[in-house]
């Protein structure tokens, strides 16, 4: 019922069955919303929606180990960028696994976002946030009941800027 340039553009999603612990998912999806994430005014038609076409391929895995359960996964995103709009392709991915045994489960993965593909933002509290190219993290968290804790790491490297390490 929406408009194909607008957020609400139609997104056409498979996800598989699960067979032997590997289930797979498809979307598909003409062309991405006019305003991106947000409604800025003070932006114009750049970034999320320069892209059309974007598709995504995904596959995730879970499997008992004994008393560990094993979860792992990866996706792929791809869609060209408009003519005129001066940014690249999207190209990205992310890979990630997590094992739990005993109220314990340790993490991590790694997503690729791609370099250009979205316009620098220079809003407040932003952080330059489109110009991460990739980020690795690792957590590990323990749980007892209603209590639990955790801690986490990451690692992004940014285009032109300074690696960060949140913690």
């Amino acid at each position: 019922p929406y408009k194909l340039d607008n957020d609400d553009s139609t997104k056409v999603t498979y996800l598989s069955p699960e067979l032997f612990g590997v289930r797979l998912g498809l979307s598909y999806t003409p062309e991405l919303g006019a305003t991106g994430p947000e409604a800025v005014a003070a932006r114009t038609a750049t970034g999320l929606d320069a892209h059309r076409d974007v598709g995504e391929a995904a596959i995730a895995y879970t499997r008992d180990l004994g008393a560990a359960t094993l979860t792992g996964g990866a996706a792929y995103v791809f869609g060209g960028a408009k003519p005129g709009s001066g940014l690249r392709d999207l190209s990205g991915y992310g890979i990630g696994a997590k094992i739990a045994w005993n109220g314990f489960t340790f993490g991590g993965g790694y997503v690729y976002d791609g370099k250009d593909t979205l316009p620098l933002d220079l809003r407040p509290g932003h952080a330059l946030i489109e110009s991460v190219v990739d980020e690795v993290n690792l957590g590990l968290t323990y749980e007892a009941g209603r209590w639990g804790f955790g801690g986490s790491w990451a690692r992004d490297d940014r285009a032109g800027l300074s690696a960060s390490d949140p913690y």
